[in-house]
């Protein structure tokens, strides 16, 4: 999970300043993720956006039914990106 949240952090700082006038809103990922006993399990990725004037804040959401993601499950991180 550290992987994909660093990389949406990157990515939203990125996009911080070409996008910050569109970027606004509640964005969903969902997708199946497989087990090595062949078992698929639903996830979801929930990323909040706000842009004010020059900054960025935000929010990733998590869930999934997948037993390895316990104890992550529903984890909330905020983000801020302030223009410079």
């Amino acid at each position: 999970m550290k992987p994909f949240v660093i990389a949406m952090l990157a990515v939203c700082s990125a996009a911080s300043s070409a996008f910050a006038a569109g970027i606004d809103g509640k964005w969903i990922a969902e997708r199946e993720v497989g087990a090595a006993d062949g078992k698929t399990y639903a996830h979801t990725t929930i990323l909040i956006l706000k842009s004010d004037g020059g900054s960025l804040t935000g929010t990733i959401v998590q869930t999934s039914a997948a037993p390895w993601m316990a104890e992550s499950n529903g984890l909330s991180i905020g983000y801020n990106r302030w223009k410079d």
